[in-house]
Parts: C-alpha cells; structure tokens; sequence
C-alpha cells in the first residue's frame, strides 16, 4: 500500500507516553489491542492519493500539522456553537470525552443503555472485551488503526430488542484548541438489538479558527429486522479536519439509513464500510 514517508512518526511516539500512562488503569486486553493497531497504522502510515480509496483526498497538510493528543483539562458548562434543532436525547463529548453537564439523558426508556464508552469499559470489561477485540483495523484502514490505538472515550449505546424509541438521540462532538492543534479519536459503539428501532444524529461542530483533528470511528451492529436512521451533520471549524468511519454490520432484514452533510473543515471526509450479512 503507497504510503507518505515518515507520517506514523509523531503518532508513535505520542503513543510511547500514552502507554505509560495507561498501563496502571487499562486492562491487559486493551493495552495489546492498542498495541496491534499502532503496529497496522505504523507498517502503513497516512495513505496517500495513489491507494484507491484515498484518491480524493489529499492528507498532506493534515501530515504536516503538529497536533498534540488532547488533554482532559476541563469540563465545559456551554455548546459553543449551533447544532442541530433536535428534541430527544443528546449526549455530549469535548474533545472527545464526555461531557455529562450538557447531556440530557433523562427519562431514557427499559431496554436502552447510553453513555461513555470509558466508563463502559471500567463497568463490564468482558463484555466490552469480546465486542472491541473482534474489531481490530485491517492495513487497508491506517485511519481506523490510529483511533483504536488513540481513543480515550466515546459513546456506548444499546438498545435491547424489541425496543422503539419516540425520540432521536443527538450525538455533539465539540472540537477546541487552545495554544497548539489537538487530534482526539472517538470510538463510539452502536448495539441495536433485534426488531429494535431508532434515528440517531450527529453533530461536529467547534470553535470557528481552532485548528484541531476528530478522528472518529463508529462500530455500528444493527440486528435482524431492526432499524436505524443515522444522520450526521459535521460544521467544524474552518481550520478543522474531520475523518469520519461508520463500519456497519447489518443483519438479514436489517434497514440502516444514513445521510451525511459536510459545511465546515479545511479537509473533510466521511465515510461507510458494510460488512457481509451475517
């Protein structure tokens, strides 16, 4: 696969401090699954246009920005900029962490379990084990890699089967910077069970002039004869690059309908990957 030279550099060694860090508070099976990721995003790096599916989108000034992991340095009390007019549910993330004081979770119904893909991990670490462990990023997903390898926090959603829910869910990732360009990595799981259904939407949005990078990642099951209506609206900053992956596994008479709308960012690109019907 055609590579740019040296471009899995910064992000290696980035990744060697963040080991460190995380070794004393992440399990055993997620360090290795970080581990084999940064080992797929390293052999490959950032594609250029010469890989086929990457030949409309140019990374070379996303190569050369400096960006720095982002830090958890603050909770924010105020969405800094418009979303989307939903009435429903909204969870909320800040550089990718979430951010429970602008969430309204409220009144969620039986069946429905939402929230912070961290805290998920701390609270039933088998199973997050055997959902995240099957998922590792092929060579042909260098981006996907550096998420897995990268990501601190995320959405964690469930719904049970048989469940219908009357309002959509409203996902906000908030993009900031302050003295130097941040990348952060969501990595957000959809579970819908069978014969269960719901709209989820998206909104990426920042604060117009922060350079910064969303690298985000969704792993999407949907079961049979369940639907899932996904919206994403991304009106980044304008000096923002936004890379966006939905990986869906649709089962026999799953209905997965997705729609994307791209009004912000110096470099955009979102993209789906279906799997085979199980």
């Amino acid at each position: 696969m055609a590579k740019i030279r040296n471009t899995s550099e910064p992000f290696v060694e980035q990744f060697a401090a963040l080991a460190l860090a995380r070794k004393d508070h992440e399990p055993a099976w997620l360090l290795a699954l970080r581990q084999d990721a940064l080992d797929v995003f390293q052999a490959t790096g950032l594609p250029d246009r010469k890989t086929e599916a990457w030949k409309y989108t140019n990374l070379n000034k996303l190569s050369k920005t400096g960006f720095v992991p982002a830090q958890p340095l603050r909770e924010i009390d105020s969405i800094p900029a418009p979303i989307l007019p939903v009435d429903g549910y909204r969870i909320v993330f800040f550089n990718g962490r979430f951010q429970p004081v602008l969430s309204l979770l409220q009144s969620l119904p039986e069946g429905v379990i939402i929230g912070s893909l961290g805290a998920a991990i701390t609270r039933e670490p088998a199973l997050l084990e055997s959902q995240m462990s099957r998922r590792i990023p092929s060579r042909d997903m260098p981006l996907s890699a550096l998420n897995s390898a990268f990501s601190e926090d995320g959405l964690y959603l469930r719904i049970a089967p048989g469940t219908k829910l009357d309002q959509p869910i409203h996902i906000v990732s908030i993009g900031q910077a302050d003295e130097e360009p941040v990348a952060f990595h969501m990595r957000s799981y959809f579970e819908i069970g069978a014969g269960a259904s719901v709209d989820i939407l998206e909104s990426h949005i920042g604060r117009d002039g922060d350079t910064y990078f969303s690298n985000s990642v969704s792993e999407i099951s949907v079961d049979k004869d369940a639907r899932l209506g996904h919206y994403r609206l991304q009106n980044e900053s304008r000096r923002a690059f936004n890379i966006g992956l939905a990986n869906l596994n649709l089962a026999q008479g799953a209905f997965y309908n997705g729609f994307g709308l791209q009004v912000g960012a110096t470099l955009a690109r979102n993209a789906r990957h279906s799997n085979p019907l199980r």
